[in-house]
């Protein structure tokens, strides 16, 4: 087995003999056998004050930002979508309506559920209805029309509980849902014929099995046009990468040691842990919010704010930022050099120039 530590100083990959005596045996961890041990950050950043933005909106689960807009996930009767230009004024109507009729969804999507472009430069957005149906929309058209623009690209899909849909080409999609032991997750590909397929990757992820399927939990975010999936742990220290083709999979652990199922398994609920909340996929690498607190201090809101970790489509570790408010939702606006968090604690979406750290990204 190949386990890798990335140093802090010099994110070189050091062999430790020592290391090699612990197995990854898939019932003692969630994790392939590549795995790499990132103790640190090759740069880390701390934000100066920011610009707050006067966005009237409640409820928020999530910003994403492209072109000239900024897209928030809001709770809103006419609409759970509302688009406002980057001064924080609303262009249009809200959009995407809560119901079961055609072109609306069952439940309130966050954010990081629906599909976009990781360059950004794509309007079209991805999601899953929880009917059966993924629909594609395009963004701009809707806020021209004042109405919910999409068309129809897989139907009659399984609605098993907690599905989620993700775009991975224009006409594939990346499917995890519970197993039927409810015991973990089963990922899949699922063509435009309505085929499922699943790679060598996917099969061993499936095959993780916790009495607890919530400790296995993970987001997703896609490269398109690297064709690698990322999926970074809700509960446990770990991000899994994956290519599509099947020729890639390694994990990366946040630490010095991988976590054993059987150890999260016997915390109390409320003293488990929380890891990755959101993360977000660009062009040349991914951003993951890393809370790494407890699900008692998440839920009480008494949780330190936040860090966002940088990362390569490789798992190479590239920066870190520490963030001054505590937050759960973020964008980056890599044209502009512009971080955006919504607040928890005000809920106003707050606007930080990053372009230097951008910058020091290549």
């Amino acid at each position: 087995m190949k386990r890798r530590i990335i140093s802090a100083a010099e994110a070189m990959i050091v062999c430790m003999a020592g290391l090699l005596a612990v197995s990854c045996d898939q019932s003692r961890y969630f994790a392939f056998e590549d795995v790499e041990y990132v103790t640190g950050f090759p740069a880390s950043y701390r934000l100066a004050s920011p610009e707050i933005l006067p966005v009237d909106a409640i409820g928020i689960q999530g910003v994403n930002v492209f072109n000239d807009f900024i897209l928030l996930s809001c709770a809103d009767s006419s609409g759970c979508l509302s688009a406002f230009d980057k001064d924080g004024n609303p262009v249009s109507k809200p959009f995407l309506r809560v119901g079961r009729g055609p072109g609306e969804v069952l439940f309130r999507p966050y954010m990081s559920w629906l599909s976009f472009s990781e360059d950004r430069g794509d309007t079209d957005c991805g999601l899953y209805d929880f009917k059966g149906n993924y629909l594609i929309c395009d963004i701009v058209e809707t806020l021209s029309e004042g109405s919910f623009c999409y068309e129809r690209l897989a139907d009659s899909l399984p609605s098993s509980a907690g599905a989620r849909y993700f775009m991975v080409t224009d006409s594939t999609l990346i499917c995890r849902k519970a197993n039927d032991y409810g015991d973990g997750y089963e990922r899949c590909l699922v063509g435009a014929d309505g085929k499922e397929r699943v790679n060598e990757a996917m099969s061993y992820l499936n095959s993780v099995r916790s009495a607890d399927k919530n400790i296995l939990a993970t987001m997703f975010v896609v490269n398109r046009e690297k064709g690698i999936v990322a999926e970074l742990g809700s509960r446990l220290n770990v991000i899994h990468l994956y290519s599509l083709s099947g020729d890639f999979h390694r994990t990366v652990a946040v630490g010095s040691g991988l976590e054993e199922i059987e150890e999260a398994e016997a915390m109390e609920q409320d003293d488990m842990n929380k890891a990755y909340y959101e993360a977000k996929a660009f062009r040349e690498f991914f951003v993951g919010l890393y809370l790494g607190t407890t699900i008692r201090e998440l839920d009480e809101g008494s949780y330190a704010p936040p860090e966002l970790h940088f990362f390569s489509w490789d798992g190479e570790p590239l920066a870190s930022i520490s963030l001054p408010v505590r937050e759960l939702f973020f964008d980056i606006d890599l044209e502009d050099g512009q971080l955006y968090v919504v607040s928890s604690d005000t809920e106003e979406i707050l606007r930080y120039d990053v372009s230097h750290i951008i910058d020091s990204l290549g």
